[in-house]
């Protein structure tokens, strides 16, 4: 191919306003005022026709060689492909298997094929960068996760109480590279969580000096505050094991001086039991165990929202959920809730990592009386999680 016809693959062709003759358009004069060489009038004023010439282009699936039009058909089909991964997700992640999976499972997969689509694209067929660009954008936002934080970009400053709110399962504490007043002190958090909390990490909490902390273990939860912890109260976990679920859920009233803070700290029914038999090939039996896995923690969330619900104002919810934000069921029972990584992150906001796998299934979850200054994920220390950190300021009753 000579340069020259190398060129020629951006251009398109018009027709001009007395609709006499063809003018052919390049790339460089795609959007800008044209006149016909012959006739001097001028060519599409509106744009429109060399447009709609460009898409239609988009969709030509003819070509001089195999390549190109495999690289039609790749394209656009993996463009459909990707949509209907990212319905599929929203809709029928906790519904069905293989969707069950792809909510779990490591969704980076899903980018690979841009690579080689692409070195196909820039020697046949460049016009294709553009719907190859839009899926990979449907697979790294709403497929993926990736989040801005935009939202929180338009809150402005208000006054209120700042409070830095931390969550992190710690997966027994046994394996973790620092000590809990190092680890402490590097997430600099008011408030910080810890779920799977095991003896040594009780032990370590309730060792910390009373006239700095307030702290409370139980159920292997552990709660560490710079505010007064005046009450506690626990959802009664024989809600869930009557319906074969595990799940943990602590409601803490902290006094903040002129307000009270109701914070929940949960742990909700893990997809591991179901998830473990597909990986071995058992596919079957994976899907069964993830659909009843998926049952249980719709009890579960269920009735954890209808029981924080309860609470007044200044609610914060936080724990291994054991959900991603994609998830129907987190959706449908936590969705009215703020939740502080997609208002105020940046990034993927990845908090468990197994393996190839990476999901955000721990959250800190908000009222509307709180505003979300920002949101993102602390360093390993240790565990298969992460911490999710959030700076939030509780803004002032009305």
């Amino acid at each position: 191919m000579t340069p020259q016809q190398r060129r020629n693959r951006f251009d398109v062709v018009v027709l001009c306003s007395s609709k006499q003759h063809k003018v052919r358009l390049s790339a460089k004069r795609l959007l800008a005022t044209a006149r016909c060489p012959k006739c001097k009038t001028q060519v599409d004023p509106t744009r429109l026709r060399r447009l709609s010439a460009l898409v239609a282009a988009l969709f030509q699936a003819s070509g001089k060689t195999r390549l190109e039009r495999s690289t039609v058909w790749g394209v656009w089909g993996y463009l459909v492909l990707m949509f209907l991964a990212w319905v599929g997700l929203w809709k029928l992640g906790d519904a069905w298997g293989p969707m069950t999976i792809l909510l779990f499972g490591p969704r980076w997969i899903l980018l690979l094929p841009i690579v080689g689509l692409a070195l196909a694209v820039l020697r046949s067929r460049p016009r294709l960068l553009l719907p190859l660009f839009v899926a990979g954008m449907v697979v790294g936002a709403p497929v993926m996760g990736f989040s801005l934080g935009w939202r929180s970009w338009f809150d402005g400053t208000k006054s209120g109480t700042p409070l830095r709110i931390a969550t992190y399962n710690v997966a027994g504490g046994t394996n973790l590279d620092t000590s809990l007043p190092w680890m402490i002190e590097d997430t600099r958090a008011d408030i910080i969580a810890f779920q799977e909390c095991g003896s040594a990490l009780v032990s370590a909490v309730r060792e910390l000096p009373d006239i700095a902390w307030f702290t409370s273990t139980q159920d292997q939860l552990c709660l560490v505050s710079r505010y007064p912890i005046v009450d506690t109260r626990q959802l009664d976990r024989e809600n869930f094991r009557v319906a074969g679920g595990s799940g943990i859920v602590i409601e803490y009233t902290i006094d903040l001086g002129d307000r009270q803070l109701f914070l929940t700290i949960l742990h909700l029914e893990t997809p591991r039991e179901g998830l473990a038999p597909v990986r071995e090939g058992n596919v079957s039996e994976g899907f069964s165990r993830l659909h009843s896995k998926s049952l249980i923690r719709d009890i579960e969330s269920r009735q954890a929202r209808r029981w924080v619900s309860e609470g007044a104002d200044a609610i914060v919810v936080l724990g291994d959920f054991n959900l991603p934000v994609e998830s129907v069921i987190y959706r449908r029972h936590w969705g009215d809730m703020r939740n502080a990584f997609s208002y105020g992150g940046f990034g993927f906001g990845f908090t468990r990592y197994a393996g190839w796998i990476r999901a955000r299934i721990d959250h800190i979850l908000v009222d509307e009386g709180w505003q979300v200054v920002r949101a993102f994920v602390g360093p390993d220390f240790g565990s298969d999680h992460r911490p999710m950190i959030a700076d939030l300021i509780l803004t002032p009753e009305h």
